[in-house]
């Protein structure tokens, strides 16, 4: 079984090997790189005359829906990754984990996301969960990336 290391080692990792290159292939400038470090967002990058902060996930298989960590700690009352301030969420997976390019890429709108477990938290309450794998005991929510896409909140790249 994942331990919470493992799955930070993985994003580090992918960081290095996809993110950071993706981003340099794509025009994008890297301004702040805080993965690792206690913050809101993982880079941030500029391009067109804008900042945008992004928040990198990395993942060892394909899931069909997104896991939306609303609270970080139910003891502590630390709010989930949801409630942070970012522009958007980088979701790559792999499929085997030893390729350098993910088998599926989204790219999720961060504030459209927040609205939408906001606006729609009564209906998403029964796909509530609470894990201990992380950081705490957390809450978190599943939606799928079908409903994501058909709502416009993320787009697949891959």
């Amino acid at each position: 079984m994942d331990t919470f290391d493992d799955f930070a080692a993985f994003e580090k990792a992918k960081h290095k090997e996809f993110f950071l290159p993706y981003y340099q292939e794509n025009g994008w400038v890297l301004l702040q790189d805080n993965l690792g470090k206690n913050t809101d967002w993982d880079v941030k990058i500029f391009k067109d005359g804008h900042d945008y902060t992004i928040d990198e996930k990395a993942r060892r298989k394909e899931y069909n829906d997104f896991l939306v960590e609303i609270v970080q700690d139910l003891n502590s009352g630390s709010k989930g990754w949801l409630f942070k301030k970012k522009d958007y969420y980088f979701y790559a997976s792999w499929t085997n984990a030893e390729d350098k390019e993910p088998t599926s890429f989204y790219v999720v709108d961060a504030l459209r996301l927040r609205d939408f477990v906001i606006g729609n938290w009564k209906d998403l309450i029964p796909k509530m969960e609470i894990s201990e794998k992380g950081w705490g005991t957390t809450l978190f929510v599943k939606v799928f990336w079908q409903d994501l896409i058909f709502t416009k909140i993320a787009k697949k790249i891959i």
